[in-house]
């Protein structure tokens, strides 16, 4: 192990094991590992084999059988394989870890067939430029204030400060200050405060964010509750939750009132929570220009090479601006697993790398990695709400559904394609009045599939689409309706009886090719 890692070896994994498991998966996919099934296949061996407690009695003859499919006639002394092939998978783990900055490091010892594992101790110094501080907007959180003498509001007052503080670090789009933390004013962009008061049996919590910039007021809210509806832990909690999805989901806090323009560290913090929120063909050309520089000069940084995935899969799914980017799909995952080794903890990141395996049709991987970003922020709704519709996608209808529900349930102000799956679904089942609701929830057309998805409940509905409806949508269509929409479902993995759903109901709309 090189000088500047310190870590300890593990030796129980009883709390750690899904990281590994994740750890595992981004070794596998890097360019040392990724063309060799048999050393992957090994490492899969001598991870699960340890994990189970096995990993003392190994021997190459066991090796031999369950990894490379060798019969009980296989002798150690003449046949090498095991060794060979142990010998190359302790150099190729040695030249990984000397190339990347992991929170795990493996390694297998001369002469044993044992994988020893290691977690990093202490904080991690990563060489980040000072001004990409900036990047992400800085939340201060300012006491909540506890109105009159109620020992009632004051508890409230701190444990929601307490949970606030909690439920908004998970949020690594955010960078959370606290009022004692010794931040200048000129590095606060927004306050969060709010207070707690207290009428007979019931209380009113009122929370605020304010724009240092400009005084504004750019998001508040009031949430009135019984004394039988805040007790607990639980309900404080909760409560917490709903405050730091409407400020600080995935999209952003600002992305619905401001869409700024420019290249500075906090235009491109507001450009891409705005794309995020809107799909914005436009914005996307600018953050495509903005990003890509940034990522040419190799810049350590989670967010930004996440964001740099993001954009890219939607040049490939959406057909954004696809005569901008070089092999989108590609670089899309390079981008993500990138953004991954950076920070293993970063949950935007695991999602966009779920995505791109999802259109890579790497199911499993898709899985693994979108189940991590929802463990690592189980309160962002945009991560449960994406796993859930590729979930549906892929044919897993229930669980999709239940995913992209929970999302729903939780968003303050969910953007068009939390609904899309609710819609598909209704589709699906011929529930097409249903249907006309979750068409009615679109708020314009942000993307092709907004447009496609309109059109098609229009059509089983035997309404046709209004020319305005298409005009606003010729961004979207470089040919006829149906041209394009083959164009693009072909990437999406749409289940077959779904799609012969949606393409009757464009033809009924009269969008024929």
């Amino acid at each position: 192990m090189s000088d500047h890692w310190v870590g300890a070896e593990i030796t129980d994994f009883s709390s750690c094991a899904s990281e590994i498991d994740t750890h595992v998966e981004l070794l596998k996919q890097d360019e040392l590992f990724n063309r060799s099934r048999k050393l992957c296949r090994l490492l899969d061996y001598l991870w699960a084999e340890l994990l189970a407690g096995r990993a003392s009695k190994l021997k190459a003859y066991s090796i031999a059988l369950d990894v490379f499919d060798k019969d009980e006639t296989f002798d150690a002394q003449k046949n090498t394989i095991v060794r060979v092939q142990m010998g190359k998978l302790r150099k190729r783990l040695a030249h990984y870890y000397a190339k990347s900055d992991c929170d795990f490091k493996m390694e297998i010892p001369n002469r044993s067939y044992v994988l020893k594992i290691y977690k990093r101790s202490g904080d991690r110094n990563r060489d980040l430029r000072s001004d990409l501080t900036t990047f992400m907007p800085i939340i201060r959180l300012s006491s909540f204030k506890a109105i009159g003498e109620s020992r009632d509001v004051r508890t409230i007052a701190e444990g929601l400060e307490s949970d606030l503080l909690t439920v908004l670090s998970k949020f690594s789009r955010v960078q959370l200050s606290r009022a004692d933390s010794g931040n200048s004013d000129k590095q606060i962009i927004y306050i969060l405060s709010g207070s707690v008061r207290q009428s007979g049996n019931r209380f009113r919590v009122s929370a605020e964010l304010e724009s240092l910039q400009n005084a504004y007021i750019v998001w508040s809210d009031q949430y009135d509750l019984s004394a039988e509806e805040l007790i607990g832990f639980d309900a404080i909690e909760k409560l917490a939750v709903k405050i730091s999805v409407a400020v600080a989901d995935t999209y952003g806090f600002v992305a619905n009132r401001i869409i700024s323009k420019g290249s500075s560290a906090s235009n491109l913090s507001m450009n891409s929570y705005a794309y995020m929120r809107n799909h914005d063909l436009e914005l996307h050309s600018q953050l495509i220009s903005d990003i890509k520089k940034l990522v040419n000069s190799d810049i350590a940084n989670a967010q930004i090479w996440s964001l740099w995935s993001l954009l890219n899969l939607d040049g490939y799914r959406f057909g954004f601006n696809e005569d901008k980017l070089e092999n989108p799909l590609s670089t899309a995952v390079r981008a993500a697993r990138h953004a991954t080794s950076l920070d293993p903890h970063n949950s935007f990141a695991h999602r966009c790398l779920a995505l791109a395996h999802f259109y890579c049709k790497e199911f499993r991987q898709f899985r693994t990695f979108g189940m991590r970003a929802i463990e690592l922020n189980p309160y962002s709704t945009d991560n449960r709400a994406d796993y859930g519709r590729h979930l549906w996608f892929a044919g897993e209808f229930s669980e999709g559904l239940t995913h992209v529900n929970v999302a729903l349930e939780q968003s303050v102000d969910p953007p068009n394609w939390y609904h899309h799956i609710s819609a598909l679904e209704a589709i699906r089942t011929r529930n097409f009045e249903d249907a006309r609701f979750f068409k009615d929830e679109l708020k314009g057309y942000q993307t092709i599939g907004d447009f496609f998805l309109a059109a098609c409940i229009a059509g089983h509905l035997n309404e046709k689409i209004e020319g305005h409806d298409i005009r606003t949508a010729q961004k979207f269509l470089p040919q006829n309706a149906l041209a394009a929409f083959d164009a693009a479902i072909e990437r999406w993995h749409v289940p077959l009886n779904v799609l012969s759903l949606v393409r009757e109901g464009l033809e009924k709309a009269g969008l024929t090719s």
